[in-house]
């Protein structure tokens, strides 16, 4: 039997794109965000501020709690972390919890490396 082509991914338009690999998918979200500045020169784009609140869930999601673990810490109902969430994941435009605490982990550690910890 010959080997099989390798076909397209097809969109919902009916347009071919290429496939990304699920390697280059990662690569992609976790990549530090850079923009060309008006003289050419990539430039880091700002962190999206959050609120005290915000800022404490998101660095609870990274520690590997539960939205029940974060309210019963922070004293807030689940519905209040899973809003502080929503808005997290707006912000940064991300899609999942552990891209968010990948996220943060490593915005922690360049913030230390820059002060020389």
């Amino acid at each position: 039997m010959p080997p099989r082509k390798h076909q397209p991914a097809i969109t919902r338009n009916g347009n071919s794109r290429p496939s990304r690999t699920a390697d280059e998918a990662c690569e992609r979200m976790l990549s530090p965000s850079v923009q060309t500045g008006s003289s050419g020169q990539p430039r880091k784009k700002e962190r999206p501020i959050l609120s005290p609140r915000q800022e404490a869930v998101a660095k609870m999601v990274s520690r590997g709690l539960s939205d029940c673990e974060i309210a019963g810490e922070l004293g807030v109902s689940e519905n209040t972390v899973g809003d502080c969430l929503k808005v997290i994941f707006r912000r940064y435009g991300l899609h999942s919890r552990i891209v968010l605490a990948i996220r943060m982990l490593t915005e922690t550690h360049a913030r230390s490396h820059e002060r020389g910890y």
